[in-house]
């Protein structure tokens, strides 16, 4: 068994681990969470456009009108124009949306399994029909983005920018989470043991804080015990990430770094710390709590004698 020993925490009571050094990244916020103190507005990009307005006393001259093409010629002209510019793929993507605030330190985590989670949650998302089209024939269960995980230790979850689980449909063993294009959202993971947590996150295949490839070897944020963590978007730097926002698969950060091949899915792999034992679930701490010392105040009456046929 290896134990590693990284950390990078955000200013709070979260951290983020990063690999090869040995701290972590705390996340600061009222709530204890990696989540900033309020998203500054989309800005607006308007297109100046040149215009020429002639004097009402001018004279201009009218250009002449195209000739209309043939029916043939323009199918002509349809065909190789599609040709030419690349389908776009259907369904949602995640992009690099707005700055949001999200201040960082540095704390030690060791973990107690190595690179092996404790365990791993994972959500397929979509638009309605991409969500349709996946599930196919299959009995759609309606309910939220949200998973419990590690006999109900940690709860795993995607939700609005307002807080509320996005509306999911489970089929097959997954969790289809249903967005629409320009909706921001979050990962959410509640933590409701009294040990501290790592998670580790990827949207799109991609690790949430360094932007590379997915692995168990990343380290991420640590969830203080009986805390919650909302990772709002891509980590930018040690105080600000971009928000998570549905758009075309096109302009998705995944796609634009030419690594678009795990669009739609996000990830979460949870480690436990060195030295804490998870044996005591809620469940079972509750169980021996509410043991009753004495089950049955009255005597209950003998089994009957077997009938004997003499």
């Amino acid at each position: 068994m290896t134990l590693r020993t990284h950390s990078l925490a955000f200013v709070s009571s979260i951290a983020l681990a990063a690999c090869g050094h040995s701290n972590a990244f705390e996340a600061s916020s009222p709530a204890h969470s990696v989540r900033g103190g309020g998203a500054t507005s989309v800005a607006e990009q308007s297109r100046a456009k040149d215009a020429y307005a002639p004097a009402a006393d001018q004279a201009v001259a009218a250009a002449p009108a195209p000739m209309p093409e043939s029916p043939a010629a323009g199918a002509r002209a349809e065909e190789a124009e599609s040709a030419a510019a690349p389908a776009a793929k259907p369904g949602l993507g995640t992009s690099w949306g707005e700055q949001v605030d999200s201040q960082v330190r540095d704390t030690r985590f060791s973990r107690a399994d190595g690179d092996s989670p404790t365990a791993t949650a994972a959500f397929f998302y979509n638009d309605e029909s991409g969500v349709a089209a996946m599930a196919g024939s299959r009995y759609l269960n309606w309910s939220e983005a949200v998973t419990n995980v590690a006999g109900g230790r940690l709860t795993v979850s995607l939700t609005d920018a307002h807080g509320n689980p996005l509306r999911a449909a489970h089929a097959g063993g997954r969790t289809l989470a249903v967005g629409s294009d320009g909706d921001r959202y979050v990962i959410r993971v509640e933590n409701h043991t009294p040990y501290r947590v790592e998670t580790v996150a990827t949207v799109d295949g991609l690790d949430v804080v360094s932007g590379e490839d997915g692995d168990f070897h990343n380290r991420g944020y640590v969830v203080a015990p009986y805390d919650t963590l909302e990772i709002e978007g891509f980590r930018e730097s040690s105080g600000t990430v971009r928000a998570f926002r549905f758009g075309a698969v096109e302009d998705s950060y995944a796609e634009r770094r030419g690594k678009g091949r795990n669009v739609g899915v996000v990830g979460v792999a949870l480690f436990r710390e060195a030295g804490t034992d998870w044996r005591w679930s809620p469940e079972q701490i509750e169980r021996r709590e509410t043991a009753d010392p004495f089950p049955n105040r009255f005597a209950p009456p003998p089994p009957s004698r077997p009938y004997r046929m003499d």
